[in-house]
């Protein structure tokens, strides 16, 4: 989470936009993790894909090679350097730029770092009118993610 100034009061903003915040504000900011009360906790979120298993097997097919294609480990590091989210794979923290930039701006390990403490987000509305409308529309995968983030794409 970000945490700085906006009107003279200091808040807690995502680093969803970390990058826009680096290059934008006029004034020191820092970075650091939530604060624990009994446990820690990470909120968890941000640039999901979805397949919509009502269109035919040929699209739901080109849509899982464009989904791999953009969460490769060296395009999502791109992608999280250029928003400030959180790279969602760990093979990105191991490319070339990823490793240069963290080492110059070691707050975009923050967020990172504390997925150790993240439990894996609801998938569908809270509102429980909308959830079988989403269980319709998307293809679910058949082996729930066991935590918020790896490298494992298959279905």
């Amino acid at each position: 989470m970000c945490r700085f100034c906006l009107h003279g009061r200091p808040f807690l903003h995502t680093t969803g936009n970390l990058t826009s915040v680096k290059n934008k504000a006029k004034f020191n900011f820092g970075v650091g993790m939530l604060p624990k009360n009994e446990t820690y906790g990470s909120p968890t979120g941000g640039g999901n894909f979805y397949i919509f298993k009502d269109k035919p097997e040929a699209n739901q097919q080109a849509a899982w090679e464009f989904v791999k294609w953009m969460t490769t480990p060296e395009r999502i590091a791109q992608w999280s350097i250029d928003t400030g989210y959180v790279a969602p794979r760990k093979s990105a923290y191991d490319t070339d730029v990823m490793k240069k930039y963290t080492q110059s701006f070691p707050y975009a390990t923050v967020a990172r770092d504390q997925l150790q403490y993240c439990l894996g987000r609801n998938r569908t509305p809270v509102n429980p009118a909308g959830t079988p409308a989403l269980l319709t529309a998307t293809v679910i995968c058949p082996h729930p993610f066991t935590n918020c983030w790896g490298d494992d794409l298959s279905l």
